[in-house]
């Protein structure tokens, strides 16, 4: 799957399709064009607001699927003679696999098929390639090879191609062995610009000179040539020379660096008892700087911590996100990373994080002791923030004066802030303050007074930024994990001792009958309803709810600690034996908030957090249809088991 954004990418809102007909980065414009030839002009950030949003979703298949045929292409006669032969040669491998033939022994009749014919002989991948792209095209014209794109095969016997093999020697030289940073798609572009420029003063015709040409050219310079570069790679160490390419990142989001650390300041909850200290999630883009993610809590770090870092980076920066954190100056737009860079922690290696970065299209990459893949800039920003912000806040645990003694207790008896006033504070310093605050190493390549917001702002208008995934999609990453495989029956799916069922599962049931197979999916916070992969379609998924119409929202371990503090299973209790024993536990976290310890404290504040995070997460959810008690489906009366029947003894003699 390949997130990136390009021309003929297609659109969805709601039922309209919609194709993206022009990227101009330079002006900040993506013009999305209707079915009906209507065009839409929009900004390049509130287009990934949108999408952020849920408003527009991505299609990663070909346009042709969605929208309909590409125009007939024009084909040359060359290209039409080759596009004969290959439709001749598969019509004859059809002829041959339908008559009974292995691939196998196809080709071998081939051979003597085109020997015959005089037909060039293709090899065996080359035929199932051919078979591949006409099963998927809609015109047997893109089976046509592009001989019209490839390059001048014509030697360079004159004066003026003499002069301008000069240049096409002296661009491969600068750009290519001087440099690594630069791919042979650039390097053939900087030798035709240029070999374009010096035909233009001359006034002499210049055709273009391919790739493959200029590849040529620089396999002949390797075995005269030695120097630094590509050219003798034995000479150079080759570790630590893909150790510094990965600090010099050329586009946003090109590589972010995501880290966690615990902040030295004390934080109080709502009743205004202190409850310890908070833990500060970020990530920084490399190529400018910028913060694109950013979360504070009272937990430890873990894989929830990091998604909820996640969900932070891709959920929409619009109006209401100023507003609620009272920025003076926008926050970035949200976008998809393409190579997040993570640290060697336990959080950073479990397989939720992992798969749902890897559902993402997220190149996932950590970094090496002792090289320059130790992520400084993340580092360097958690010094930033420490000294010029969190060591000014009340509650800080650094003394400002060399002759304080006890500094816990009077950072204890100060005016704490919340969580979220904290993270507040910070989201709102990092806005007005961090973003426009020059940095010397991107001085040294914007120019004077280049800032993180300015080196976003003038990279925008040279790349094109990858959307970041809808809302649902990211859903889809979060719950892909947790996948296991049941059987389902008339009462639906068992999950953890909880029977699951709806009406849709009832239909499938009766659709695929008894001992089928099916992949659940869980969320493992929310133990009220699954969601079950259609075994026709995977991309279909069935959600099911479970067998007690008023199951609080609790998380699948939380429900099993009710079940092994009561001694009782899942059948034996009802949806209020679950409710109270919820209450039951908020209760005692309520006496814990109260506590003289700070280690209660803490595991209460925790506690509280879980909870408004199920809130709010219940609030934005779409209410779910009322259900029944799970039955079995009607489909065929019930009948006894089969049982085996026991071997009879034989009588002792």
């Amino acid at each position: 799957m390949n997130r990136k954004l390009a021309v003929d990418s297609v659109v969805f809102e709601r039922d309209q399709v919609l194709r993206v007909s022009a990227i101009r980065p330079a002006i900040s414009q993506i013009v999305l064009q209707g079915a009906s030839g209507e065009e839409f002009f929009l900004n390049t950030d509130e287009f990934q607001q949108r999408i952020a949003a849920g408003q527009y979703r991505r299609s990663y298949g070909p346009y042709e699927k969605v929208a309909g045929a590409k125009p007939v292409r024009h084909l040359t006669q060359t290209e039409r003679s080759a596009l004969d032969q290959r439709l001749a040669i598969l019509d004859y491998v059809e002829k041959e696999r339908r008559e009974g033939y292995s691939l196998r022994e196809t080709i071998n009749k081939l051979r003597d098929y085109c020997a015959d014919n005089n037909l060039p002989f293709p090899s065996e991948r080359t035929v199932q390639r051919w078979q591949k792209t006409s099963s998927f095209s809609t015109s047997p014209d893109q089976l046509a090879p592009n001989f019209h794109c490839r390059g001048n095969k014509r030697a360079m016997n004159s004066a003026d191609d003499f002069d301008f093999e000069e240049t096409i020697v002296d661009e491969i030289m600068l750009s290519y062995f001087m440099s690594d940073k630069y791919s042979l798609k650039a390097v053939t572009e900087s030798v035709n610009h240029q070999c374009q420029l010096r035909a233009a003063r001359r006034n002499v015709d210049f055709r273009g000179i391919s790739r493959r040409s200029v590849c040529r050219r620089i396999r002949a310079f390797e075995h005269s040539l030695i120097g630094r570069g590509r050219v003798s790679k034995a000479t150079l160490n080759q570790e630590m020379r893909v150790a510094v390419k990965k600090l010099f990142v050329e586009r946003p989001y090109e590589r972010v660096e995501v880290d966690a650390t615990p902040l030295d300041i004390f934080c109080r909850d709502e009743a205004g008892n202190c409850i310890g200290k908070a833990t500060c999630y970020a990530g920084i883009d490399a190529a400018t700087g910028a913060i694109v993610m950013l979360k504070c809590g009272i937990e430890k770090p873990s894989q929830d911590f990091v998604l909820s870092a996640l969900e932070f980076c891709f959920s929409p920066k619009d109006e209401e996100f100023t507003k609620r954190y009272q920025l003076r100056q926008p926050w970035l737009a949200p976008a998809a990373i393409e190579t997040i860079v993570l640290d060697n922690a336990q959080e950073h290696h479990g397989g939720l994080v992992l798969n749902a970065l890897r559902y993402l299209n997220t190149t996932i990459d950590y970094p090496m002791a002792g090289k320059p893949q130790a992520k400084p800039y993340i580092e360097r920003f958690f010094g930033t923030v420490k000294t010029r912000l969190i060591n000014m806040l009340p509650g800080c645990t650094k003394s400002q004066s060399t002759f304080e003694k006890n500094r816990i207790e009077r950072a204890m008896s100060e005016q704490l802030l919340t969580v979220q006033q904290l993270e507040a504070q910070i989201i709102r310093w990092i806005s007005d303050v961090y973003m426009r605050t020059p940095i010397r190493r991107l001085e040294r390549r914007f120019g004077d007074g280049c800032s993180p917001a300015r080196a976003m702002e003038l990279l925008k208008q040279q790349h094109i930024i990858i959307p970041p995934p809808d809302p649902e999609e990211f859903r889809n990453a979060c719950i892909r994990y947790h996948v296991r495989e049941v059987t389902l029956s008339r009462e639906g799916v068992s999950l953890e001792s909880m029977g699951y069922n709806s009406d849709e599962l009832a239909r499938l049931y009766q659709r695929r009958g008894e001992k089928t197979k099916v992949k659940v999916r869980l969320n493992p916070l929310d133990c009220r309803s699954v969601f079950v992969e259609d075994p026709d379609d995977v991309t279909v998924l069935i959600q099911a709810f479970e067998r007690l119409g008023g199951m609080p929202h609790i998380s699948f371990d939380e429900a099993r600690a009710i079940r092994r503090k009561s001694y009782k299973s899942d059948a034996q209790l009802s949806s209020t034996d679950y409710q109270i024993a919820q209450e039951e536990d908020r209760l005692e976290n309520r006496e814990k908030m109260s506590s003289g310890k700070m280690r209660d404290r803490n595991q209460a504040a925790r506690y509280m957090a879980r909870e408004s995070k199920k809130l709010e997460s219940q609030r934005q959810e779409k209410p779910a249809p009322a259900t029944e008690r799970a039955a079995p489906t009607k489909l065929e009366p019930l009948s006894a088991a089969p049982r085996r029947s026991k071997a009879k003894l034989k009588p002792e003699e």
